[in-house]
């Protein structure tokens, strides 16, 4: 049946202080004391109230903590709290146990009685405020526990990032930083997308209009990429993912990115075509035999990487990169993965300017009437790239049992 368009909804931050449940006698509430009893008496009485409120804020924070668990399960950017709590404001004769924060309240003296009371309760960045805060965690723990969160959220989802979270662990010095949690959030916000597109290719039919109105081909500097490419980006915190040059920059603030090729797209159209040569893998002597494949074209592709970039530098990232390029691509499809690096000069190496250049020219006339030219030229490129000194090629495939 469906639900009632109205009910009860219970406010489970109404909190009633056991303190109103305690016989006169222990003078816990206000006026229960008379002015006349002995400072002793009055010391009893807060001193009781003070052991009772530990329990009491307890209950509070308890009851804050499920008023709030949307939060908790929250993927927002702007969550900056795990632990929650209220103040203890509406426990009875609460402002005797305050009277040290009081000072605090500017321009309003302590013979002011209520009216400082008011003023304090209303400053919610009081002393009291400020304490509980700094009690309820620390960034550390806050950072620990949104990584937790958002961990068992990706896991409802059968989705695992624990490659390059502990990469990022480690490089922080065994500390969760907040541009992991960054990453992770962006990769749950954009879920949707990256799910059901990740086995999508790009659109080459796709265009775009220019300032003048003409219709230019919407495959450079572009976000018209793969499915597959997406959830790697976003699995590796790569932002703002578009298919672009990667040989702009050679420097510490080189953009990370990747040019992926599907091999079949090359398959020649006649027997005059240039065609692509199979990838010739060294082995050291002893080695394990390694896979040969005689024909480049079907269910392969290759993955052209910029090792200049700051975080492809670590030998470490890189593992992890290629682990969730391999993890991403469907099992069907072999992957050739080439990590290209800076020539002698430490500049970008020509061979790869010129692949970039021709690869951009393909991509922007691939169509039926293709020219045959356009293809033989990129596919020139790409043999020369991928035999070239500068592109090492990462893959290594052992034996196995099944």
């Amino acid at each position: 049946p469906p639900l009632p368009e109205s009910g009860d909804q219970p406010d489970v931050t109404t909190f009633y202080s056991i303190q109103n449940e305690f016989p006169e006698v222990y003078g816990l509430r206000e006026g229960e004391i008379v002015g006349t009893a002995p400072p002793l008496r009055h010391a009893q009485a807060r001193q009781l109230k003070g052991y009772l409120l530990f329990f009491e804020q307890l209950m509070l924070n308890y009851c804050a903590q499920l008023d709030n668990i949307q939060l908790l399960f929250s993927i927002r950017p702007e969550v900056d709290q795990t632990y929650f709590f209220q103040p203890l404001y509406d426990v009875p004769a609460a402002r005797n146990l305050f009277m040290a924060f009081l000072s605090e309240v500017d321009g309003v003296s302590l013979e002011a009685g209520e009216q400082a009371w008011q003023t304090f309760k209303q400053n919610g960045n009081n002393g009291y405020i400020q304490a509980q805060k700094e009690y309820a965690e620390d960034e550390a723990t806050f950072l620990r526990r949104r990584n937790q969160f958002t961990g068992h959220l990706l896991a409802r989802f059968a989705e695992d990032l624990s490659n390059y979270s502990s990469w990022s662990i480690a490089q922080n010095g065994g500390q969760i930083s907040p541009a992991l949690i960054n990453d992770k959030l962006a990769f749950l916000n954009g879920f949707s997308s990256l799910a059901h597109s990740r086995a999508t290719a790009f659109d080459y039919s796709a265009t775009r209009t220019d300032e003048q109105g003409n219709s230019t081909p919407d495959v450079w500097d572009s976000e018209n990429v793969s499915g597959f490419e997406k959830r790697v980006a976003a699995k590796l915190g790569i932002s703002g993912f578009r298919r672009r040059s990667l040989a702009t920059s050679a420097g510490p603030d080189a953009e990370e990115g990747l040019h992926l090729v599907e091999h079949l797209l090359l398959r020649p159209g006649s027997e005059d075509s240039d065609r692509m040569e199979a990838a010739n893998l060294q082995r050291e002597e002893g080695a394990p035999p390694l896979i040969m494949i005689p024909d480049p074209y079907p269910f392969q592709l290759s993955i052209f990487l910029p090792g200049w970039a700051a975080r492809f530098q670590d030998e470490e990232f890189r593992a992890v990169v290629e682990r969730t390029l391999r993890e991403e691509l469907p099992a069907h499809l072999f992957s050739w993965i080439y990590w290209v690096e800076l020539n002698e000069e430490a500049l970008i190496p020509t061979v790869f300017t010129t692949f970039e250049n021709t690869f951009r020219l393909w991509l922007e006339n691939l169509h039926p009437d293709n020219p045959e030219d356009t293809r033989n030229n990129f596919v020139k490129a790409f043999n020369e790239l991928a035999k070239s000194k500068y592109a090492t090629l990462a893959n290594t495939y052992q034996p196995f049992e099944l």
